[in-house]
């Protein structure tokens, strides 16, 4: 007997698969023509007014928060919309806008989608994006779930995250710099399943680990085979335990035993990168510096449709990637 409101978004515009879902009693769909204002009625009474609008299309590049106006001026106001409020760069820009577009409208709540990570952007009037209730993959770790919004007699409404995932997803930095065999990093990574399982208050665990620094261990790692075997091993312990804690994947970002900012001094081919590398991670958005030199590849006919879209964090990753190989490629020599 709950009723239900909803705003369709990029993933799930009103031209495409959504439509062919025969919702039940008590849904409202909101339309993509304009913005509708619902009357939200309790006991008989009016206690709310639900305003919203959704894509039509995937590619929804209006502003659409300056559609939305308020209509009452004694309800409360609730505002869905599925957009990219204050120019996120880590997630696409659907339905742009900036948060006085938001502000300006007289909405007392805005219950925001598209961005999957929790977050208020503001206290007054409050506007907010609960992220998604259960995280899909390694980029979306920690607890997942919904805000409870309960309004006070004067108007004033109060926040409650309740997390409802079903499954979390951690992600684990493990220094081996003080680690001298593989049996101590069995050991570690044991202790660190034992942790996350606890963390995540009896729900199963899924967890990347990424092996970090400088050690013995070093040349070990680098062997053929040597971290595929380390993973099967982790996730037999993982396995074992309930909660199951499953290690999606073990990687190694751990560096030889040099001094990178030494190394760098050297006026060679290495200290060339090394020193390309670090301006390059300085940049502030390396989505930016890097747009043209990948353009080539990313607006390529047959590339595309295989390569998702890149990020700074992405980007960033592979970057690292990079000059470990050269690292260990052109360091051979010395």
């Amino acid at each position: 007997g709950i009723q239900s409101f909803i705003v369709h978004g990029n993933h799930d515009p009103l031209d495409g698969w959504s439509s062919s879902i025969d919702w039940p009693d008590g849904v409202h769909i909101f339309s993509g023509d304009e913005v509708e204002s619902i009357f939200f009625t309790k006991a008989g009474e009016q206690t709310a007014v639900i305003n919203g609008i959704s894509y039509v299309h995937q590619d929804e590049q209006r502003n659409l928060a300056r559609y939305f106006k308020r209509s009452n001026n004694t309800l409360f106001h609730i505002g869905l919309l599925h957009c990219n409020a204050g120019n996120n760069k880590e997630h696409a820009s659907y339905a742009p806008c900036d948060l006085d577009d938001l502000k300006d409208t007289g909405i007392d709540y805005w219950a925001l989608g598209h961005v999957h990570k929790r977050d208020i952007l503001s206290e007054s009037p409050l506007i907010v994006y609960s992220g998604n209730t259960q995280g899909r993959n390694i980029r979306e770790t920690g607890e997942r779930g919904c805000y409870l919004v309960t309004v006070d007699s004067s108007g004033h409404p109060h926040l409650e995250f309740h997390p409802i995932d079903a499954a979390r997803w951690y992600l684990r930095n493990m220094s081996i710099d003080e680690l001298s065999t593989l049996n101590e990093l069995d050991e570690t990574l044991s202790e660190a399943c034992y942790s996350m399982r606890d963390e995540a208050n009896g729900l199963p665990v899924l967890a990347r680990i990424i092996l970090t620094g400088r050690g013995k261990l070093y040349d070990e790692l680098r062997i053929a085979g040597a971290i595929h075997e380390l993973t099967e091993r982790a996730r037999e312990q993982g396995l074992s335990e309930s909660p199951i804690v499953w290690i999606e994947k073990i990687e190694s970002t751990c560096r030889p035993d040099i001094d990178i900012e030494e190394r760098k001094k050297i006026p060679d081919l290495l200290g060339d990168v090394l020193r390309i590398s670090e301006e390059l991670r300085a940049a502030s958005y390396l989505s930016e510096t890097l747009a043209d030199p990948l353009n080539d590849l990313y607006k390529h006919t047959k590339a595309k449709k295989f390569l998702e879209p890149f990020d700074d964090e992405t980007l960033r990753d592979l970057l690292d990637d990079a000059e470990r190989f050269c690292v260990d490629r052109l360091g051979e020599s010395e």
